[in-house]
């Protein structure tokens, strides 16, 4: 990601004015380095880059650093030009280009048919299909850094009160060991340790604990709940819409690579001075762009177990409703005005519906807390613009509509249509809104999810690069007898410390000490769920039942991607026959924007980790696709991917340590046996027919039902299933 420069202008840049080959041009002193992202086409990059001499012209003219970035673009046909300097030498570099490649377009219209384009690439059913930013939603969950066996790891908190009771529980410690330490020197002796004092000591301790309060789990609850449902009911219904969550006013348009163009905008690029100062802070809890109705903003309100857990009365509760409610019209209010400003240049007058999620309450509830207070209810009434102030808990979003919070993934067909309901009564009862056109949907798009805004989310961990796989390096052995193996490296090396895993409970050498971690960490609960479902239907008893995670999960993760090897087009008994299947697992892959590199712009989504950097995009090295069954280079899976331009290689024996450091970009193609104990974000399960029966009829001696659960376990991240049927 381009980000501002700590670096001051040279003396020759500071100066008030510098010759430049026509003219005299004035230069800001005092202004900091910027990095600015240009593109251009093809053709425009073979006039720049004739004999190398426009661009080195461009560089003795303005003092500015321009260069082409040598990775591949993500928009097709176009280069990446990268301009460092203050904004005034920015823009002379732009006018040159311009007069070079004989463009008529501004600074801003360029910029702008960049983001559009972007979009397209990003998005290649914009106008088909609804897409939501993040695609998964990421939990604020409570974590600590601690040191165990000299390396620095994770540890998760609880969720509950637990966590409360530690924290009085150690400050107590504290104010114990610095009273001792105090009574120690009393005697007059001298040390030259300084002894925190009982305030210093508890903030300290505090500071190392995940700034994560019940409420934020809570709310994080609320808000998967209401996503789920949108996401299921968009899909239902063929919504063509983008969703956006937890995007703060000040992130639009807020990437530094893109500031010198965005301040040329008219009045969208920057908060409107007419604002109230304190509306100008404050974000869009879930922000719905449809192609027909507009512009939807939610309001997420969580309640939980407060209620139950302080046995409050009635009367208390309705009150706190209220003043949530109160808040929930402040912030709604304020988005409105935001949004309006923020479009106002694109279409004056374009529809924005507001609407309040009530995931934890009733429609009665929230109908019952507003009942007697007249001032509240002509506040809601006019925020919602109802017709009639009775129907106020009606156009709200509450838990009578929406998935069981203990299950939100499981969006029943009963609740879609109580979803259906409310989307009509809520979003779509006034029709289609004139103002957006086809084009106006896709430059709103290319403004609030294009690449110039950025959405940054929590990552608890830095992200794990590829040159450091080596660090957890890994070779997989087939033993045919792991106790004979043991038994022999003991007589070759005594007083031997050897770990060993597995996913089977029963097999542990005689006399090994045993410990069953089943606390499902690696892989999110979408694949764990798969997991589940295939260790149930296979009946394997050998494999340990996950037990309860006690916090919540960074995310629910990608759901499962389900391929089918059946219908037009399809050839071959298997997927791994079949050059289709390829194609179709090539096309999804490609929607992933694997291998796709971003030029040194951000997508809609950064994961911002607690190291500070931001994790590289995915890479083929990100894929495994695996079978339990023969599979060649020649095989119509494997062609269907290389004719989609997808770098695939057939692991060999050979190939192990290649494959277990992810030295080489591309998807390694195996044998599931082969890759036990390795992990990828993305895994591809080619299906063979005959698996469960082969299973327990031949295998069952040998690997009890474990096939398929070994090999969807690999997955951290994206798993697509492909189907023989």
């Amino acid at each position: 990601m381009s980000t501002m420069s700590d670096k001051q202008p040279s003396a020759a840049q500071q100066g008030k004015r510098r010759k430049g080959g026509g003219g005299r041009e004035s230069f800001r002193g005092g202004d900091r380095v910027k990095v600015h992202l240009h593109a251009v086409t093809d053709e425009q990059a073979a006039l720049l880059t004739v004999n190398a001499r426009p661009l080195e012209e461009v560089k003795k003219k303005t003092g500015a650093d321009v260069h082409f970035d040598p990775n591949p673009s993500p928009v097709p046909g176009m280069k990446i030009l990268i301009i460092r300097g203050v904004p005034s030498q920015i823009e002379v570099v732009f006018r040159l280009i311009r007069l070079m490649t004989g463009s008529q377009a501004t600074l801003a219209e360029e910029v702008q048919t960049f983001w559009l384009q972007w979009v397209e690439a990003a998005y290649p059913d914009l106008e088909s299909r609804a897409y939501f930013l993040p695609p998964v939603y990421f939990n604020r969950v409570p974590m600590t850094r601690a040191t165990f066996a000299g390396q620095d790891v994770q540890v998760l908190l609880p969720q509950k009160g637990g966590r409360l009771k530690r924290l009085v529980e150690r400050f107590e410690s504290l104010l114990t060991s610095v009273k001792t330490n105090e009574e120690r020197h009393e005697d007059g002796s001298h040390s030259n340790h300084r002894v925190k004092s009982p305030p210093e000591a508890a903030v300290a301790f505090i500071s190392q604990l995940g700034a994560v309060q019940d409420s934020d789990i809570r709310y994080d609850a609320a808000m998967r709940q209401v996503l789920f449902c949108l996401q299921k009911l968009s899909r239902k219904t063929r919504e063509v819409l983008v969703g956006i969550t937890r995007l703060h006013f000040g992130q639009y348009l807020s990437e530094p690579c893109f500031a010198v163009a965005a301040a040329q905008l008219p009045r969208a690029s920057s908060l409107s001075p007419n604002l109230p100062q304190s509306w100008k802070q404050g974000e869009f809890d879930v922000l719905l762009i449809h192609r027909h109705y507009g512009l939807v903003v939610c309001n997420v309100i969580s309640f939980g177990d407060i209620t139950n857990d302080l046995k409050m009365s009635q009367q208390d509760i309705d009150n706190n409703i209220r003043k949530k409610l109160r808040d929930a019209v402040s912030q709604l209010n304020k988005a409105e005005a935001m949004l309006s400003h923020l479009v106002s240049d694109i279409a004056p007058g374009l529809r924005i519906t507001k609407t309040i999620a009530f995931p934890n309450l009733t429609a009665d509830q929230v109908q019952q807390a507003i009942f007697h207070d007249s001032q509240l209810t002509e506040d809601l009434h006019c925020c919602l613009k109802t017709t009639d102030p009775a129907d106020i808990a009606d156009v709200c979003l509450c838990c009578d509509q929406l998935s069981d919070p203990k299950t939100p993934c499981d969006v029943s067909s009963h609740v879609l249509k109580k979803l259906g309901k409310w989307w009509t009564r809520r979003v779509a009862v006034s029709g289609r809104d004139s103002h957006m056109t086809r084009h106006v949907y896709r430059t709103l798009v290319a403004r609030f999810c294009g690449p110039a805004t950025t959405v940054s989310v929590p990552c608890t961990c830095p992200p794990r690069c590829t040159q450091c796989n080596a660090c957890s390096y890994i070779l997989c052995y087939r033993i045919k007898n792991f106790q004979t193996l043991c038994d022999k490296l003991l007589t070759q090396v005594p007083r031997l410390h050897l770990w060993a895993a597995s996913c089977f409970h029963e097999h542990a050498p005689a006399g090994w000490q045993v410990e069953n971690f089943t606390r499902p960490l690696r892989s999110p609960p979408a694949v764990i769920r798969e997991v589940e479902r295939e260790v149930y239907v296979s009946g394997c008893r050998d494999i340990l039942p996950y037990r309860e995670r006690g916090v919540p999960d960074h995310t629910e993760g990608p759901p499962v991607r389900r391929l089918y090897h059946r219908g037009q087009g399809h050839s071959g008994r298997l997927p791994g026959d079949c050059v289709t299947c390829g194609r179709e697992v090539a096309s999804f892959l490609h929607s992933l924007r694997v291998g796709v590199t971003e030029s040194g712009t951000t997508t809609s989504t950064t994961l911002t980790s607690t190291s500070g950097g931001t994790p590289p995009c995915l890479q083929w090295r990100d894929v495994l696709v695996l079978y339990w069954y023969d599979v060649s280079d020649q095989s119509g899976v494997v062609t269907g991917l290389q004719e989609a331009g997808i770098p695939v290689r057939m692991m060999k024996d050979d190939d192990i340590e290649d494959v277990a450091t992810a030295r080489s970009d591309v998807v390694w193609v195996t044998n599931g046996h082969r890759v036990r104990g390795l992990e990828r974000k993305i895994v591809v399960c080619l299906e063979d027919p005959d698996y469960y029966s082969y299973t327990f009829e031949v295998l069952q001696r040998y690997i009890p039902c474990s096939a398929r659960v070994d090999y969807i376990s690999r997955c951290t991240s994206q798993l697509v299933i492909v189907y023989s049927h």
